[in-house]
């Protein structure tokens, strides 16, 4: 059983709060992910959970236990960066056992233990190479390999699919995904991909401005997104404000039957692929012009201008439509999202 939580923690650098009061935990063998953008904390939070900053404030604890006082090297955590960081005078095997060798593993176990890391990254035949001699997936795959053959409890990464093409980068996530269900080990991951992290997390923690701004699984994050900074951070949106009265939502377009009772000023959040577009039909309540609209190979995303307000739209392309046309829409009223119109 591995467990981690962070309690309360704070960290600034030149008078500036970096980290406000992060609070979190890590269930035994779950992998979680730290989202957010350049900037907000991510990467902070991941060095002092590791031990390589110190918080002002705040505590770590591993399995109930505070692991602040307790040196790197013997916290039970390790972190692989988006830098490889090997040494270029060894070769792969030599990298992978260098902690090993550190720890004054005997000889003959730890070419043990390096053969067994060498199989489960499946890099035998790189053995005796040089890493200038690998392609970016395997440089990473022999730093991910040096990380877990001193056995953690804990796997840090830090944006570790960065440096790679896209093609690699899913190879990577797949391969990353596979290990880490496979040994059950604790992982954090930090990434500012949303696509990466909905596809690999069991829960994302969103941070934003130094803060946790939610935590949850990846459909909850996504579907219900707890306030429209957090919507906005996980992609393009409609917002249409209006009043909610015994479950009806009153706008600009029309009078709608919504899944809330609330009574209050509100404004709706809408995702583009909850609107749909149709070719013009006057009965529908919403009828617009296109603006703009943008091929992207699977979709067609759409800027639809209606009541003098633009209407993002993303469709498959089972039907297009030209600039200039008019359409009519549809709202998917039982997907979308109320928040107070103040927020």
């Amino acid at each position: 059983m591995f467990e981690i939580e962070i309690k309360h923690v704070l960290k600034s650098f030149d008078n500036k709060k970096v980290l406000k009061d992060i609070n979190f935990s890590v269930k035994e063998g779950e992998m979680i992910t730290l989202l957010g953008p350049s900037g907000c904390g991510k990467s902070t939070t991941l060095k002092i959970i590791a031990g390589l900053l110190m918080p002002e404030q705040g505590d770590v604890l591993f399995n109930g236990r505070s692991v602040l006082n307790i040196p790197v090297a013997k916290r039970g955590a390790v972190i692989v960066f988006q830098e490889y960081l090997l040494f270029p005078h060894m070769t792969v095997e030599d990298n992978i056992g260098f902690g090993l060798k550190m720890a004054k593993m005997p000889k003959n176990k730890r070419a043990e233990r390096v053969k067994k890391m060498l199989q489960l990254v499946q890099l035998e035949a790189c053995s005796k190479k040089l890493p200038d001699e690998l392609s970016g997936g395997q440089k990473q795959r022999v730093a991910i390999a040096r990380a877990l053959a001193i056995e953690p409890q804990v796997l840090l990464l830090d944006e570790p699919f960065s440096n790679l093409d896209i093609r690699l980068r899913e190879t990577m996530r797949s391969f990353i995904c596979e290990l880490q269900k496979k040994l059950k080990i604790t992982t954090i991951l930090v990434t500012h991909d949303k696509e990466e992290a909905l596809m690999v997390s069991d829960r994302i923690a969103v941070m934003l401005d130094g803060e946790i701004a939610q935590y949850s699984v990846p459909m909850e994050l996504y579907e219900t997104p707890i306030s429209p900074r957090v919507a906005d951070f996980l992609g393009e949106k409609n917002y249409i404000c209006g009043n909610i009265d015994n479950g009806v939502f009153y706008c600009c377009f029309g009078k709608y039957k919504v899944h809330t009772n609330k009574q209050e000023e509100v404004k709706a959040m809408i995702k583009p692929e909850d609107v749909e577009m149709m070719p013009l039909d006057h009965k529908r309540a919403i009828q617009g012009r296109v603006k703009q609209k943008r091929y992207t190979g699977d979709r067609m995303h759409y800027i639809i201008i209606s009541k003098e307000m633009e209407i993002k739209c993303i469709t498959t392309l089972k039907s297009v439509f030209e600039i200039g046309e008019e359409v009519s829409l549809d709202i998917l009223w039982d997907k979308v999202v109320f928040y107070q119109k103040n927020k």
